[in-house]
């Protein structure tokens, strides 16, 4: 393929999109469809990304949609309308070794594994599990694939940072959580928070507090930033949901405050 002048394109793999045949290298990717040239079958090309896969199997998906990590080790979702960019760099560019995608299009679901860690996109978000993915698909409505169990089983969850849109210090009451995860051995949800005070320093993380019956965690904590932990033990077949947070705030620093709060 013609990723540089001298046409020395490594292609990786060719997957169907639409109407299209959809060309993953290491240095590009391309759209080819086919057209008729004076009488002749021919393939129109299209140079569609200058920054190749990442390698071979770092690409997967059906004739509607295709995902794969490029060599930023970003996340990549490629329909009709295009490529578009979702990232989680961040989380991908910590696994080593091989990156395999799989996609599992009764579910709708990419997994991203080297065999030690392995998230899953949904086509909402992303998320890790424990199971590590090589291969995957449905056998009489069973999904089944090539799985490998790493040790980490618990069930995790971390917010990005957030202000509650006030960017003085201000303490956290409590968290209320719309939890539900109703298992057999009725296991415990265990939350924290972090803080930062000012834009220069490192986030200060609190111990790991039992969440009541109720899914509030308790700990008071004042500052500029925030992040929320919530951490359990996992059970198989038991559905852990989330439906939303609460944060209980008050706020008694408004030495930069200017005029209403919360007005864009």
């Amino acid at each position: 393929m013609p990723w540089d002048e001298n046409g020395n394109g490594k292609v990786f793999k060719v997957l169907s999109l639409d109407s299209h045949v959809m060309v993953y290298g290491d240095r590009g990717i391309a759209g080819l469809k086919n057209t008729i040239v004076e009488g002749r079958h021919a393939m129109e090309f299209k140079h569609m990304a200058t920054l190749g896969v990442i390698s071979t199997y770092a690409v997967n998906g059906d004739d509607k949609i295709h995902g794969f990590v490029d060599q930023n080790y970003d996340w990549n979702i490629v329909t009709g309308e295009g490529i578009k960019n979702l990232g989680y760099r961040d989380f991908l560019s910590a696994m080593t070794g091989t990156i395999v995608v799989s996609y599992e299009a009764n579910e709708g679901r990419f997994y991203i594994s080297n065999g030690l860690k392995c998230y899953v996109f949904n086509g909402v978000g992303m998320y890790a599990t424990n199971q590590c993915v090589s291969s995957i698909g449905q056998y009489k409505n069973i999904l089944v694939g090539f799985v490998k169990d790493n040790a980490d089983t618990k069930i995790r969850i971390e917010t990005t940072a957030f202000d509650l849109g006030y960017q003085d210090n201000k303490t956290i009451e409590s968290i209320e959580t719309g939890l539900v995860y109703d298992t057999v051995a009725n296991e415990v949800v265990y939350g924290k928070l972090a803080v930062r005070y000012d834009y220069k320093g490192d986030f200060t993380t609190l111990a790991l507090t039992q969440l009541n019956d109720r899914g509030i965690l308790t700990q008071k904590i004042t500052g500029r930033e925030f992040k929320l932990f919530l951490q359990g033990d996992y059970e198989a077949g038991a559905t852990f949901r989330l439906n939303g947070v609460k944060v209980k705030t008050k706020f008694s620093d408004k030495r930069n405050t200017r005029g209403r709060i919360n007005v864009s």
